[in-house]
């Protein structure tokens, strides 16, 4: 599937053009895409000349977490048998549902007001200015606020700029969702019984000297939905700024949840 990419409002705000990227505006597809997603994650079919009883999860998504709006996938391998009896290897990718906050919504509303000026006394300086002004969008919403901005850019109306600017912040940026993937780990895992796995020796990692104990279940009969718990802990001596760890040390992705991430209120997606 080809990145499909909404228009960035900082390309207006410092450029004054907008170079379209891509709009995908159909969340029909958006959301197949995460609910197919979902029953790709399937047990493993051992390889004979390793164990042939054991199951794990393969690949695919373990869950969301509702209060992060964002789920993480899994690939895992088991090790020879050789190296380590009854251990998986896993990768693990976290991806985020990510929307402007009305703070951000807020500021870029009122930087809208004094980018339409600019870009007006810039266009009394130089008229090829306004000429930059990119028309050629498929949104037809979009392509609506260029024609306004351009057209009041060309007629030096400050105030038609500024509001062509803003009905951009309000009605593209506003309900635009950025989906970032990152947080990427491997951890190594020790099978506690036919649906459980759990790490094996977590070390101690960073300033705070955080350890994660990480759990991935799935309930007893079910072949599919597999979850992922972490659990992180530092010691009593730690520094002040581990406080949150402290506060907050459990991670978790879970089916119970039967939920979706959240894209109803997104109109534009980037990727």
């Amino acid at each position: 599937m080809s990145k499909n990419v909404a228009i960035d409002f900082d390309v207006v705000i410092h450029q004054y053009y907008l170079t379209p990227r891509g709009i995908m505006s159909n969340l029909k597809l958006v959301n197949c895409i995460f609910v197919c997603l979902a029953f790709f994650s399937v047990p493993a079919m051992a390889d004979p000349k390793l164990s042939p009883d054991l199951d794990y999860p393969s690949w695919g998504q373990m869950g969301h977490d509702i209060s992060f709006n964002s789920w993480i996938t899994a690939s895992c391998q088991e090790l020879p048998v050789q190296q380590r009896t009854h251990r998986i290897a896993c990768r693990f990718q976290q991806t985020t549902v990510l929307r402007p906050s009305s703070e951000d919504v807020s500021n870029k509303v009122t930087e809208a007001s004094s980018i339409g000026k600019r870009l007006v006394q810039d266009a009394i300086k130089d008229p090829k200015v306004c000429q930059s002004i990119s028309v050629e969008v498929v949104d037809t919403t979009i392509k609506d606020i260029m024609l306004e901005l351009k057209t009041s850019c060309v007629k030096k109306d400050a105030i038609g700029a500024s509001a062509a600017l803003t009905r951009y912040v309000l009605e593209i940026e506003a309900k635009t969702c950025t989906i970032n993937s990152g947080w990427e780990f491997e951890r190594e895992f020790t099978q506690v019984d036919q649906n459980t796995w759990v790490t094996v020796n977590p070390q101690p990692y960073g300033i705070c000297n955080s350890t994660s104990v990480i759990t991935l279940w799935r309930k007893s009969g079910d072949s599919v939905l597999w979850n992922y718990k972490r659990i992180r802990s530092v010691p009593p001596n730690s520094i002040k700024e581990c406080a949150d760890i402290a506060a907050d040390p459990v991670d978790e992705y879970s089916w119970e949840w039967a939920y979706i991430p959240r894209l109803v209120d997104c109109k534009y997606i980037s990727f």
